[in-house]
């Protein structure tokens, strides 16, 4: 275990650009930083299947919002290479075994996923489960985890719409993404898709950031509460 440990702590393990992703983090993300000067990148994974300790990555899709704005010209998708993948998930996100099997390696996918969320705080809708797939991934191939703050946008609206509000008033059916696609008026497009529910969870992102400043949150620290 201490050998595990170690291993799992020491960047000597890691690859060579990981020292470059630490220290833009550091140099993105301080909590006094107004909102309009952070770069948010909002993310999304399909999967082999529901349990992110066993099942693989297939796809990762992620978008760029900065000052309020979706950039679309800062996005990024691939698909993953895995031998197998199951009838089930297919009926779910439409990846067929041949697009699959023509997919980039996983070291490859980590390796320019991690490249292009340099510097950002990450946004996904229930990111428990993403951040989950993302760290399995990782932590196969460099021993490591996800360093960037992540903001989860369910939490972040249960926050802005139930300030004040006793916990057992929240009805989370009511907080899935389809949900609140239909609450803020959202067109729910290329639904599980990886770069569909990154644009479609970007969107509602967006429309936090503008009831966020409404209820005076400003800064980074403000928003991450």
């Amino acid at each position: 275990m201490k050998l595990w440990r170690s291993i799992f702590h020491s960047d000597k393990y890691r690859p060579a650009y990981w020292e470059g992703y630490k220290k833009s983090l550091r140099q993105c993300c301080a909590s006094h930083l107004p909102l309009e000067q952070v770069r948010f990148v909002v993310y999304d994974t399909e999967t082999t299947g529901l349990d992110p300790s066993s099942d693989s990555v297939l796809s990762i899709g992620a978008i760029g919002v900065k000052g309020g704005a979706i950039h679309v010209q800062d996005s990024f998708e691939c698909v993953v290479h895995q031998a197998q993948v199951s009838r089930e998930s297919i009926s779910v996100h439409g990846l067929t075994p041949g697009r699959v099997l023509a997919g980039i390696p996983e070291k490859e996918a980590i390796h320019t996923f991690i490249n292009y969320i340099k510097g950002s705080v990450l946004v996904a809708h229930h990111a428990a489960f993403d951040r989950a797939v993302i760290n399995n991934t990782i932590k196969k191939h460099y021993h490591a985890k996800l360093l960037n703050k992540i903001l989860d946008t369910a939490t972040l609206a249960i926050r802005l719409e139930k300030f004040g509000h006793p916990p057992e008033s929240v009805r989370r059916e009511e907080y899935t993404l389809d949900a609140l696609c239909k609450r803020y008026n959202i067109r729910a497009h290329d639904r599980h898709t990886a770069p569909g529910d990154s644009f479609i969870t970007a969107q509602l992102f967006q429309k936090l950031l503008r009831l966020a400043h409404k209820r005076g949150i400003k800064t980074l620290g403000d928003l991450l509460g």
